[in-house]
């Protein structure tokens, strides 16, 4: 390539694209000029720190409008590039690079390990650097009453919604056309929504019965359990293992994805780690921890109040299951919900208050009246029935800004996962504990981050009996059903059972025996992806493009990259491919960051 200027747009990790900034640099450079070019474009942002301090990564993560306001996670994009300061930018670049897209992650080194303190609990230090200002316990109290105050009253358009949903109206929507009557649930963030059928939300299970999942029979064998994951490859089923124990139990539903179902709240405490870099990313890691941990509360204490006002109208103990609490929660895109929009104010106000530790008592005495209601609602909720604390895609969360926090014992370090773990688990005071069960739900979730998420979640290591008692029944990755042709035909059957004639024959017509068997052979095993593709079927109103639907989801699932300019299409998340390349990728980092001796290194015989 010709010694032309060339321009990179770069964006710093955690940001949003809407703060991406161009770079025009010669291409006989060097990705060391390259550094010296950004610590001089945006000299503000790395204060401090030296420009040969930063790491730059290469990637393709296409511009949307639409998605203009969501950080981009290095950790969850799809095998960035690390690159070298003696690269030639020609050698990194040999051609232009694609427009409306970022070209460039910026990582900032590593934060510091401030002296830790000796301390039995872990109260708030007196760090006001980030401009917060001290609040006392009284003061809390009664300003985050004002913000309930303020959500609760009588003519909030979402109190309303509230009143009329618990008293049973407000259903799915549902879908129109040849075959009318699934539930049409969109999800959240999407450049454009679908109005498709969304068959995740299809014969939920009933209340009561015996155990209905392999999660919930070890719910059920071993009382005491306090964390359980839901682990496996992407469409096994995992989502909706989680939507099924929270038909029939009750608990909160998260999700860290910035374009999922469930409510966006998850999503905005991830997002203030980028926009409060001073509050949650400083160089001390336990000013750190405890600030992430307190806005964790501010989340629970949110969902607590929503949950507790449900309670408590006239008559719910009759119209307001788990299930219905369940479908508020996961399908919250139907919804008015309610549930960021009175996170919003909490977390602002966290953001501007050193809070004391009082705020974790408030939310501890929050649940306390909460599970008392709902064990009066016997026999909806069995006392030894545990509070499900659910997070779905919380591998996003597990590699994110992975030394910047500190776990329960305040001394090792790991990524933000771990204080938002401690605050799941000690919504209930240390007493009651075993009444909480928290579940991260995730695909790239590694044995290794299902060990120490588990001691985060969990406090206390199980003693040497409860290990052994649990040894089996430490994940939920065997995820039953679809084993077998009958299987797809049975639930096809269950589906034309809410429909009407004319939506029964249509169904026939657009998925045929042949159909079934061909989603069998090249899907069975795999719970989103066959239902995704019945989706797509129905969607598609075509009794000839069934084969064509299944083998477009078939490529999703083994295609690494499909040569197209079209950024949507530019790289196909989730596919097997690309999960090898991923894990590939990260054992080469691991290898490189943790190298084993000599002696330890495996030899072929």
């Amino acid at each position: 390539m010709e010694n032309n200027p060339m321009t990179l747009f770069c964006l710093v990790d955690g940001e949003a694209t809407s703060n991406a900034f161009s770079v025009k640099i010669e291409s006989t450079k060097t990705i060391g000029s390259l550094k010296d070019h950004i610590k001089t474009k945006i000299p503000n942002t790395f204060n401090g720190i030296d420009a040969k301090d930063l790491t730059l990564w290469r990637v393709d993560q296409p511009v949307l409008a639409a998605n203009k306001q969501n950080p981009i996670l290095l950790s969850a994009i799809d095998s960035p590039t690390e690159l070298d300061p003696t690269d030639d930018i020609s050698d990194v670049f040999p051609e232009v690079p694609p427009k409306k897209t970022i070209h460039i992650i910026v990582q900032r080194p590593p934060p510091e390990h401030a002296p830790i303190p000796a301390r039995i609990s872990t109260p708030l230090s007196g760090h006001l650097s980030d401009e917060s200002r001290p609040a006392s316990p009284t003061d809390v109290r009664a300003d985050l009453d004002k913000i309930a105050d303020k959500f609760f009253s009588p003519a909030s358009q979402n109190i309303t919604f509230l009143n009329e949903f618990v008293q049973g109206s407000h259903n799915l929507p549902v879908t129109k056309g040849s075959i009318s009557g699934l539930p049409a649930v969109g999800k959240r963030g999407l450049e454009r929504p679908r109005t498709a059928s969304s068959l995740l939300f299809v014969n939920l299970p009933a209340q009561s019965g015996i155990p209905h999942n392999q999660a919930e029979r070890i719910l059920s064998d071993f009382p005491g359990k306090r964390h359980l994951p839901l682990f496996g490859v992407r469409g096994c089923g995992k989502t909706r293992i989680a939507v099924d124990l929270l038909s029939r139990t009750w608990g909160f539903y998260f999700n860290a994805d910035a374009a999922d179902y469930g409510s966006s709240d998850m999503h905005t405490l991830v997002q203030a780690l980028s926009e409060h870099r001073n509050i949650y990313l400083s160089h001390n890691r336990l000013k750190n921890t405890d600030r992430i941990r307190y806005l964790t509360y501010g989340l629970l204490y949110a969902r607590l109040l929503i949950l507790e006002y449900c309670l408590k109208i006239a008559g719910s103990k009759d119209t307001f299951s788990c299930q219905r609490w369940m479908l508020l929660q996961v399908a919250t895109p139907a919804f008015v919900g309610g549930f960021q929009v009175l996170f919003q104010p909490i977390s602002d106000y966290l953001h501007s208050h050193i809070v004391p530790s009082i705020i974790a008592n408030i939310v501890q005495q929050r649940f306390r009246e909460v599970h008392k209601l709902l064990r009066d609602r016997t026999p909806s909720f069995p006392v030894h029935s545990k509070f499900l604390m659910v997070l779905d895609e919380s591998q996003v969360l597990g590699r994110l800004f992975p030394t910047a926090f500190l776990d329960g014992d305040l001394t090792t370090v790991r990524p933000v996962l771990a204080p938002i773990f401690f605050a799941f688990r000690c919504l209930a005071d240390e007493a009651s504990q075993n009444n909480i069960c928290v579940m991260p739900c995730g695909t790239g979730l590694s044995s290794y981050e299902l060990t120490w998420s588990g001691e985060s979640a969990c406090g206390a290591k199980l003693s040497a009996d409860e290990y052994e008692a649990s040894r089996l029944s430490e994940m939920v990755f065997d995820f039953a059903g679809w084993a077998d042709v009958g299987s797809i035909s049975t639930y096809l059957e269950r589906l034309r059972q809410g429909l009407d004639d004319g939506s029964r024959q249509r169904l026939d017509e657009l998925v045929p025996e042949e159909a079934v068997k061909k989603l069998f052979l090249r899907l069975h095993g795999r719970f989103r992806a066959i239902i995704s593709t019945i989706e797509d079927i129905i969607e598609a109103d075509d009794p000839m493009v069934w084969e064509e639907c299944i083998r477009e989801r078939e490529d999703r699932l083994t295609t690494a990259s499909i040569p197209t300019t079209d950024g949507e299409k530019r790289r196909l998340e989730g596919n097997l491919c690309g999960e090898l390349r991923r894990m590939l990728t990260l054992s080469v980092k691991i290898r490189a960051a943790w190298p084993l001796p000599s002696s330890a290194m495996w030899r072929p015989p």
